[in-house]
């Protein structure tokens, strides 16, 4: 299996993969193996090959949580028939909407058969030693986290519910907006 390292500079690989796909509808070819990132995914030069792929495609999608971001997850190839997900964590926090995506995309998520606890039992994972360290905030960082852990608070109010509809809070977009929001100032710290 030599795949094709679609990534990077688009003239490094577009022409092997559309040769390949030719190749593959021709019967030439028996399979085509595309490895590629989220970036180039939602790239024009890749979306225009992915109409050529026949049904009979597998995407196997690593950590597929990040393909139920809208814009991923429309540029995934909607005539493909075989999917595959690898995640323990296929579920988008703050997103519903985009975990419902994931599911109406990949199917199912089976609940991983062998875990974190089998992994070190059984010595298949790579030995690494783990040394948290802790990172404050800077002032410059501190401010923005300030103002908007305070926008947060009243956007986590909980509305009773009306006439026996389900309860809910606030606005959903404007809180999942600020927690996204304060989430990339902290990781970014």
């Amino acid at each position: 299996m030599q795949p094709i390292l679609a990534f990077e500079n688009l003239s490094n690989w577009q022409s092997q993969l559309s040769t390949q796909i030719y190749n593959l509808r021709s019967s030439s070819q028996s399979f085509v193996t595309i490895i590629t990132t989220n970036s180039t995914l939602i790239g024009d030069g890749f979306q225009s090959q992915l109409k050529y792929l026949p049904p009979k495609t597998l995407i196997i999608g690593d950590e597929p949580h990040n393909l139920g971001a809208p814009k991923l997850e429309e540029s995934l190839p909607r005539n493909v028939g075989l999917r595959l997900p690898l995640s323990a964590t296929p579920e988008r926090y703050f997103d519903d909407g985009g975990t419902q995506s994931l599911f109406d995309n990949f199917g199912v998520f089976l609940q991983p058969e062998f875990n974190l606890q089998d992994g070190i039992t059984k010595g298949a994972l790579v030995h690494y030693l783990y040394y948290p360290v802790l990172v404050e905030l800077t002032e410059a960082e501190s401010l923005p986290d300030l103002k908007l852990t305070k926008k947060i608070g009243p956007s986590l109010q909980y509305r009773e519910p009306e006439n026996g509809d389900v309860g809910d809070f606030e606005d959903k977009q404007d809180i999942k907006s600020l927690l996204m929001q304060r989430a990339r100032l902290i990781s970014a710290a």
